[in-house]
């Protein structure tokens, strides 16, 4: 992970807090973190109708920086939207 990424995680995570008593219905949260994306990379070759390329592909995992938005629709029940900035594959 980069420096300044590391950087950015150890800030929000001192400057995150919670209610002593929870979340109420109305409430919007605002969460900022890493993201990350770790696909399974084993693959056999890729086929073309039914043809045997002779090619395999790899892809690496990514870390990126995230927010996280919330919106309690009950004192229990929210919704969240995740964004993210680009994950490149290398």
């Amino acid at each position: 992970m980069r420096k300044s990424n590391l950087t950015l995680l150890i800030l929000a995570s001192l400057l995150t807090t919670q209610h002593a008593t929870g979340f109420e219905k109305g409430d919007v949260i605002v969460r900022v973190g890493a993201v990350n994306v770790s696909p399974d990379d084993s693959s056999s070759n890729v086929f073309a109708g039914g043809a045997d390329l002779g090619v395999s592909l790899s892809v690496d995992d990514d870390t990126q920086l995230g927010l996280n938005f919330a919106y309690f629709l009950t004192d229990s029940i929210n919704v969240e939207v995740l964004a993210a900035t680009p994950v490149r594959y290398h």
